[in-house]
């Protein structure tokens, strides 16, 4: 900030009229740069990101009931077959359970692994400073 000839009776942390209108084109200016940035390294929308995110849970919990459900239903007709009543749907439900964690599992490495890909371009990037921009 440059004292001007007018600025001897001012107090101290007083701008003079100059120096408040370069600090105000220098904000204006930094606030441009600033909106350039967070446009350019916005991710995906919200709206893409919470179908995505909608997609993933109804695919988890289908991946589950299934995966029960058929369980239960080839223990069930193999019991009924073989004669052998609850024990053979006991434990093909076990296994149904079993196979839908890991179904549930597998899906969600595949969605944290989407989600490391997708921020890797958006990491945030350091803005040179210019002190003297004028």
């Amino acid at each position: 900030m440059t004292k001007s000839a007018g600025d001897k009776g001012k107090r101290p942390g007083e701008l003079s009229s100059e120096d408040r209108t370069h600090l105000k084109r220098r904000l204006s200016g930094l606030g441009e740069r600033l909106g350039k940035v967070r446009s350019r390294d916005r991710p995906a929308s919200d709206e893409n990101q919470r179908g995505r995110g909608i997609g993933y849970a109804l695919r988890m919990s289908l991946d589950m009931v299934l995966a029960v459900v058929v369980g239960g239903a080839i223990g069930w007709f193999l019991d009924r077959w073989l004669g052998t009543a609850p024990v053979l749907l006991l434990l093909f439900g076990v296994l149904g359970v079993a196979a839908g964690f890991l179904n549930v599992a597998r899906t969600y490495r595949e969605m944290a692994a989407e989600a490391r890909e997708a921020s890797k371009g958006h990491t945030a990037k350091s803005v040179p400073f210019d002190d003297d921009e004028d």
